[in-house]
């Protein structure tokens, strides 16, 4: 696999264009880079974001909140929708508070992740987990259609809510019916799938790792290895049935976890699929490619770390946007 120096080779080349990317794909990717690098430069990126994007939805999401008058938001960005996105959305239109849920954890999760929870929410945010209502959560996440339409973002809410300290039951019920859904007792699946529920599937599984490193702020060592082992038995057909970033967030959780050498055959297979993606010449000079691949590469970087650890935070508990 491609090493540190091709990390570094694609953070100069993101930061040489960085000015030509969306605001959404530069937030992304700035993230990801302060994990890896713990560089000022990135931390005011994400501190921009924040404030200027994130600050005026938490404002509106708090309204919202008081009111209870909850309402479906399309997800106008999504130019063409999977099967698997038609279904959520469709259940968001169903039930609208589970969408405002999904992003209003998020906004919890990041306020205590960020330090703001001590700084400019130090009032409000007691008073705001105080109104989580864990049985009215259960009666939103914990059913089958949650577990199959709306999944990964049903385990990154439940996960959220497991670090901010509301509840890990809801996550670990998630799992638990998620396995029962899809697994039999050896946690092979059950039935066959749709390529689309396939995917899904296998993107769920990511997330159920990923949210719980609370997004690469610490490793899972030899945790979730049913995921690890589905990964590792059934790799060709993962490569076959889903994308790269996909492929890519299946390493991430190896290594997330650890099981890199236990699982070598399935390491080395994901080894050669990124080795083949990465295209360093068009990644110099195409501006349309290196915008739509942004979240592919941003990956790439994490995946290529070499340090004990990731970059804790970043603490924005003193950050100003017009620093």
């Amino acid at each position: 696999m491609h090493s540190a120096i091709s990390s570094k080779r694609i953070l100069d080349i993101y930061n040489r264009n960085c000015a030509s990317l969306p605001l959404d794909n530069l937030a992304h990717f700035a993230y990801r880079a302060y994990k890896v690098t713990g560089e000022e430069q990135y931390k005011k990126i994400i501190a921009f974001y924040f404030f200027l994007v994130k600050q005026p939805r938490i404002v509106a999401d708090l309204a919202l909140l008081k009111t209870g008058q909850f309402s479906y938001t399309r997800h106008y960005y999504y130019k063409k929708f999977s099967e698997r996105r038609k279904k959520r959305e469709d259940l968001y239109q169903q039930q609208p508070k589970l969408q405002f849920f999904d992003r209003f954890i998020h906004h919890l999760f990041f306020i205590q992740k960020y330090g703001l929870h001590m700084t400019m929410y130090a009032q409000q945010y007691p008073q705001l987990l105080s109104q989580l209502s864990l049985d009215e959560l259960r009666t939103l996440y914990i059913n089958e259609e949650a577990i199959r339409y709306n999944s990964s973002f049903t385990f990154n809410t439940l996960a959220f809510l497991k670090h901010i300290h509301v509840s890990s039951a809801l996550f670990e019920e998630a799992q638990q019916l998620f396995r029962k859904i899809y697994f039999n007792a050896s946690d092979e699946l059950v039935a066959d799938l749709t390529d689309d529920e396939y995917h899904s599937v296998i993107y769920s599984m990511t997330h159920i790792i990923l949210a719980d490193t609370q997004y690469y702020e610490h490793d899972l060592p030899g945790q979730y290895e049913w995921i690890i082992m589905y990964f590792a038995n059934h790799i060709e057909e993962i490569r076959q049935r889903t994308d790269i970033d996909t492929l890519i967030e299946v390493a991430l959780c190896m290594k997330l976890c650890h099981f890199e050498v236990q699982y070598a055959e399935a390491w080395a297979m994901l080894q050669s699929v990124v080795d083949d993606y990465i295209s360093f010449e068009t990644l110099e000079t195409d501006a349309e490619y290196r915008a739509i691949e942004s979240h592919t590469y941003a990956l790439l970087i994490l995946l290529f770390f070499t340090g004990a650890t990731f970059f804790s935070g970043p603490d924005l508990s003193r950050a100003s946007i017009t620093e």
